[in-house]
């Protein structure tokens, strides 16, 4: 959405814009900070109707128990969707910064991850195995393309693995599913939590993913505490962590292919991992 459409947008709801300043541009949104003299908001927009929806419904809910902001006013403008949402004072920083953070911040990421499985859910649905199992079955050509020998095994191993291990066999709370670094807010001695476009429910072990890969173990182990330290993990946490590396980094690869994103470091990052999961299997040191 260009820059005078958001200017009319304000303008309908009596807000006098004096800068406005693209933050982010991701394939999914428009990101701008919007400052008036007395305020500052966040306008994203997307032609997604159900991520801007439901980045509305979880801010609104989640402001009422961790540092976040709220969706003020949201709505259509032409083919867009948008939301104008309170502005998180503090500063973004970037996930290559983690490992020069101190153990005091650490500590408040994992409590803040903590905070946000605490979270009394919005409902009760169970669509955590559904999304899985679509998400792999999506995949699958992407994976072929890159491990056709061995694809084959490794969709087999996933879903043995999730019916033996996952099913009726995690507790079902609410996930940010993208949570790291550059999804947080350092400001006013605290960490807000921002971004809630993909926001569900499901196995809070998931979230970890990010920050695992992130962090070197001496960092990623302080990080825990500070969760531990709000909420308990358990006994196969470890190994489950590692069923959804291996998970993230199928679906990252399909991201990549149906968003021309093969010729990046993201890409290639998660084709190593995926690979690398696929030795550790084939040897027999990964069992079910």
């Amino acid at each position: 959405m260009n820059k005078d459409s958001i200017k009319e947008i304000f303008k309908n709801y009596k807000i006098e814009i004096k800068e406005l300043n693209k933050a982010n541009n991701s394939f999914s949104s428009d990101v701008y900070i919007v400052s008036t003299n007395e305020d500052k908001y966040v306008f994203k927009s997307s032609i997604n109707k159900e991520k801007i929806e439901n980045e509305k419904k979880y801010y609104n809910h989640l402001y009422n128990f961790l540092p976040t902001s709220k969706v003020l006013y949201s709505g259509k403008y032409n083919n867009y969707y948008y939301n104008i949402i309170t502005y998180f004072e503090g500063n973004n920083r970037f996930d290559d910064e983690g490992n020069n953070f101190s153990r005091n911040d650490l500590r408040k990421l994992g409590m803040l991850l903590a905070k946000l499985h605490n979270c009394k859910l919005l409902d009760q649905n169970d669509s955590w195995i559904t999304y899985i199992n679509k998400s792999i079955n999506l995949s699958i050509n992407s994976i072929n393309k890159v491990i056709s020998n061995d694809s084959q095994m490794i969709i087999s191993f996933m879903k043995k693995y999730l019916e033996k291990n996952i099913i009726n066999n995690y507790e079902n709370c609410i996930i940010h599913t993208d949570f790291r670094i550059g999804n947080t807010i350092f400001g006013n001695n605290q960490v807000g939590l921002i971004d809630m476009e993909s926001v569900k429910c499901g196995d809070y072990i998931f979230d970890f993913v990010k920050l695992s890969r992130i962090l070197n173990k001496k960092n990623f182990k302080i990080f825990l505490n500070g969760y531990k330290n709000k909420r308990s993990i358990d006994d196969y946490f470890y190994d489950r962590l590692e069923f959804y590396r291996l998970f993230d980094s199928i679906i990252s690869i399909e991201w990549c292919n149906k968003n021309n994103q093969i010729n990046t470091n993201y890409y290639n990052n998660n084709l190593k991992y995926l690979l690398e999961y696929v030795e550790v299997i084939k040897n027999g040191k990964w069992n079910i």
